[in-house]
């Protein structure tokens, strides 16, 4: 996929921690793929979770750890 659209990048800009900014930077990236990343509070195992179109998961016990194990596997944003 390209660079982010214009959308995406004013997400991007807008005042956020990091995470939030790589999360909706991974997402945006692999839109094709519906990524879905679940915080723990709403995880069935109550750690940070990704799944992916094609049977692709990750679990995690940090955001950060996370979004580099998604990136990693899927590619950057």
């Amino acid at each position: 996929m390209g660079p982010p659209s214009h959308g995406v990048r004013q997400l991007l800009a807008l005042d956020r921690p990091a995470s939030a900014r790589t999360r909706i930077a991974l997402v945006a990236a692999h839109a094709a793929r519906v990524l879905k990343i679940t915080h723990p509070y709403v995880s069935d195992s109550g750690r940070w979770e990704a799944t992916w179109t094609g049977g692709g998961s990750a679990v995690a016990d940090t955001e950060d750890e996370l979004l580099a194990d998604v990136a990693a596997r899927l590619g950057p944003a």
